[in-house]
């Protein structure tokens, strides 16, 4: 069975998740935490129209993880449509659904986006190209992981489900 987990957190969270009770609403989370959250999905929903830049976009893929997301910015730019993720005309809503249904019906075609994904991130110099959009210390830009933990992380978790967050620990 698949459940819909969404990490992070936006002024509508509470607004779908009363309209949503069976998604679990994970709100932020930072290093080990969040590896654990991409170690145990397996496809990864990115749909942002406003990220310029999209750092999760990267993680995900590294993560081993293909994505779906809008034709703009480092989806554009990193997603080869197909071949390591899918990518939706950008702010056309049926579009994007549409590509998220049909990753999520072919687990082969996930599965082999997914293993081209993380090849991908493994040819981005990706740290390097941080330090030209984001001043902070390189810890705090990668949550203090690399790429290749963020892989190892995946494959230890893979059968391991994510639960529901305690209400005390809910945004």
């Amino acid at each position: 069975s698949m459940k819909l987990v969404m990490v992070g957190d936006g002024p509508e969270r509470a607004k779908l998740q009363a309209m949503h009770p069976d998604i679990i609403f994970a709100g932020m989370r930072v290093g080990e935490d969040l590896a654990e959250h991409y170690a145990s999905a397996d496809l990864f929903l990115f749909p942002s129209i406003t990220e310029t830049f999209g750092n999760v976009v990267l993680e995900a893929m590294a993560s081993g993880l293909p994505v779906v997301a809008y034709d703009c910015a480092a989806a554009r730019e990193h997603i080869r449509h197909g071949e390591n993720g899918l990518r939706a005309a950008f702010d056309n809503t049926h579009a994007f659904i549409s590509q998220a249904q049909r990753l999520i019906s072919s687990v082969d075609d996930a599965r082999r986006m997914g293993r081209n994904a993380r090849l991908t991130a493994e040819k981005i110099d990706w740290i390097d190209r941080l330090v030209d959009i984001d001043p902070r210390g390189r810890e705090e830009r990668t949550h203090g992981l690399e790429p290749e933990d963020l892989a190892d992380r995946r494959c230890r978790a893979r059968d391991q489900p994510l639960t529901r967050p305690e209400s005390s620990n809910a945004c």
